[in-house]
């Protein structure tokens, strides 16, 4: 995002109990309108690893697919995102 020309914060919201969570406050330029892309790239706890045929937090291959904690959630959205933005500031 830097490369793109966006000025970027990290924020950390904590909450007694919780661990920290983290984000990524991107912003291009200081005008309106504003327009926000919302996305994550952590995942929910597990639950009980004994539950599962392979161990979560060990990335495997599976019949030609990635097998993991995460490998299939909002990653290839963020990456739209960032491509998405880049396609339309090249335009301008």
């Amino acid at each position: 995002m830097k490369r793109l020309g966006f000025k970027t914060k990290t924020l950390e919201f904590k909450e007694r109990g919780f661990k920290p969570v983290k984000n990524l406050y991107a912003r291009f330029g200081n005008k309106s309108p504003n327009f926000c892309y919302a996305g994550h790239l952590d995942v929910v706890p597990p639950g009980n690893i004994k539950d599962w045929t392979t161990n979560p937090f060990e990335p495997s291959i599976k019949k030609g697919h990635l097998i993991g904690r995460g490998a299939n959630d909002m990653k290839s959205s963020i990456a739209a995102f960032v491509s998405a933005v880049s396609t339309f500031l090249s335009k301008k």
